[in-house]
C-alpha cells in the first residue's frame, strides 16, 4: 500500500479563471479509450482518476495521460489526479481508499456536489461498485461509456468490449432515484414521531441528490415540514406562509398520485385544509373572537394530544392542558360577562364571594386571579362551565396538584401517564370537544 494513494501526476493544463468547472471522477481499467471518450464528451475541467497499481502504470501513465496532452482536452483541463487502491478486487479496500480521498480532493479543488460527476465504466466490478457507494453522498451523476450499436462490441478472453470508435457515453439511471424510497419512507417516519428539524434535514439531502426536475418538489416538502414544525410551535403566521410557499410545489405531484402508497401524496393531500385553518388560527380570517378563541383551545389539545399520546412527553402535555384550562376559562369570562380576570374591578364580582376576591386577589383597586378562581366566579355566576368545575372540583384538585409537583412546574416529580389521561378526559369535557374535532396532522407512513 502506498503511503499516499492520492499522488498528484501534476496539472494538465492549469487555467487562471475557471467560469465553469466540472469534476469527473472516473475508474481506470486496461483499456484507455472509454476514459478518454468521457472526457471527451463531457469536458470536464477537473478529472480524478480511480485506479490500480496494475491500471495506474500500464493505462494511466502509459497511454492516458500521454494522450490527453496531445489532444484538444488539454485546453480544458485544469487539474488531475489519481487515487489508487492497493487492491482492486477487495470491496473494503476500494472503498476505504475512497471514502477517505473524495471528500479531501473535493475541498481541495473547491467542487461543488453539482459539479462533481462520475464514470463507472472502468476498472474491476468491485471498483465501480465502490466508486458508486463512495460518492452517493455527493453526486447523483453517474456516466457510463458503451456502444452505438449492438454490432459495434467485440468479444474476447475478458468479455464484451466497445469497438475503439464506436463509444457513446451514457448517463446511467440515479441510484438515489431507487435509494430515496428508502430515505423517504424514513423522513416519514420521522414525520409522523414529531421529529421535525432531523426529517427536514433529511428532506433537504434527497433535495441535493435526485434530478434537477424533482428538487423543486422535494424543497418544497422541506417547506411543508417547516410549516409543520411552526405550526407545532403555535407559529401560526410563519406556518401559514410556509405551507402557501410548499403547496405550489407539492399539490400538482399529489394530485397525480395515490396517497395509499406515496407519503409526498399523503403529505400533499391535506395542505390546502391546513393553510386555510392556520390562517383561521392566525387571526387572518373573519372569524369571531369566541370561534377564534375555540378554534385556538382546539389547537392546543390537539398540541397536547402530540406530546401526550405521540411523544409521552405527558409534564409537557400536562402543562398544555393546564394552559388550556386557563384559557378556557378566561375567554369565557371575557367574551360572555366582559370580565378580565387579569384586571377585573370589584363591582364585577357577585356579592356573595366579592370580599373574598378582594381580599385575596386586589391589587391597585383591581382584581388579578388565576385557574380556580376563575372557576370559582364562573359558578358563582351560573355559567355551564363553571358549574363543571364545581362537580368536578375535587377530582381536578388532585390533577392539578400532581401536575404542581412536575418540573415544569414548582416540583420535581415527573408526571405519570394516567395523569395526563385524568385531565385529558377533564380539559375535553370543560371544552365540549369530541377527539374528532381536533385537527392532526398528516401521517406520511403508507405501511399503516
Amino acid at each position: 500500500m502506498q503511503n499516499n494513494p492520492t499522488k498528484l501526476p501534476g496539472p494538465v493544463h492549469p487555467a487562471a479563471e475557471e467560469p465553469r468547472r466540472l469534476c469527473l471522477l472516473t475508474s481506470v481499467g486496461s483499456t484507455p479509450e472509454p476514459v478518454i471518450e468521457c472526457i471527451k464528451q463531457l469536458e470536464p475541467t477537473h478529472v480524478c482518476f480511480f485506479v490500480s497499481p496494475q491500471s495506474r502504470e500500464q493505462t494511466l501513465e502509459q497511454e492516458i495521460i500521454p494522450r490527453l496532452k496531445s489532444s484538444k482536452a488539454q485546453d480544458r483541463l485544469s487539474y488531475s489526479h489519481y487515487v489508487e487502491t492497493p487492491d482492486p478486487e477487495s470491496l473494503e479496500e476500494c472503498y476505504r481508499v475512497l471514502r477517505q480521498a473524495v471528500p479531501t480532493l473535493l475541498s481541495g479543488w473547491h467542487i461543488n456536489p453539482d459539479e462533481l460527476v462520475v464514470d463507472i465504466t472502468g476498472g474491476t466490478k468491485v471498483m465501480t461498485a465502490s466508486l458508486v457507494i463512495a460518492t452517493l453522498r455527493y453526486t447523483p451523476r453517474y456516466y457510463y461509456v458503451g456502444s452505438k450499436s449492438l454490432e459495434a462490441r467485440t468479444e474476447n478472453q475478458n468479455g464484451w468490449r466497445v469497438r475503439s470508435g464506436d463509444e457513446r457515453v451514457i448517463q446511467a439511471a440515479n441510484p438515489w432515484q431507487l435509494y430515496a424510497e428508502e430515505e423517504l419512507q424514513q423522513m416519514a417516519v420521522l414525520f409522523d414521531s414529531g421529529r421535525f428539524s432531523v426529517a427536514r434535514e433529511l428532506a433537504e439531502k434527497i433535495a441535493r441528490m435526485v434530478h434537477q426536475e424533482q428538487r423543486a418538489l422535494y424543497m418544497g416538502v422541506c417547506q411543508a415540514i417547516e410549516a409543520y414544525a411552526a405550526w407545532d410551535l403555535f407559529a401560526y403566521r410563519k406556518a401559514t406562509n410556509l405551507m402557501k410557499q410548499s403547496i405550489a410545489k407539492i399539490l400538482p405531484y399529489a394530485l397525480a398520485r395515490d396517497s395509499t402508497s406515496d407519503p409526498i401524496a399523503r403529505l400533499g393531500a391535506q395542505l390546502k385544509n391546513h393553510k386555510d385553518l392556520l390562517e383561521k388560527l392566525a387571526g387572518m380570517s373573519c372569524l369571531s373572537k369566541p370561534e377564534l378563541h375555540r378554534l385556538q383551545t382546539l389547537d392546543l389539545l390537539a398540541n397536547a394530544r402530540r406530546r401526550g399520546a405521540l411523544e409521552g412527553r405527558y409534564d409537557d402535555a400536562v402543562a398544555r392542558l393546564y394552559a388550556a384550562l386557563e384559557s378556557l376559562a378566561r375567554d369565557q369570562l371575557k367574551d360572555k360577562y366582559g370580565i378580565d380576570n387579569g384586571s377585573a374591578a370589584p363591582e364585577q364580582i357577585p356579592e356573595s364571594i366579592r370580599m373574598d376576591f378582594v381580599a385575596r386577589y386586589s391589587r391597585d383597586g383591581r382584581l388579578s386571579f388565576g385557574l380556580e378562581a376563575s372557576y370559582i366566579l364562573l359558578a358563582e355566576l351560573g355559567d355551564t362551565l363553571g358549574l363543571k368545575y364545581r362537580q368536578r372540583s375535587k377530582e381536578l384538585r388532585n390533577v392539578l396538584n400532581a401536575r404542581n409537583q412536575s418540573r415544569l412546574a414548582h416540583g420535581a416529580q415527573p408526571v405519570e401517564e394516567s395523569t395526563f389521561k385524568n385531565l385529558w378526559q377533564i380539559t375535553l369535557e370543560f371544552a365540549n370537544v369530541h377527539e374528532q374535532e381536533l385537527p392532526e396532522f398528516p401521517r406520511l407512513q403508507t405501511n399503516r
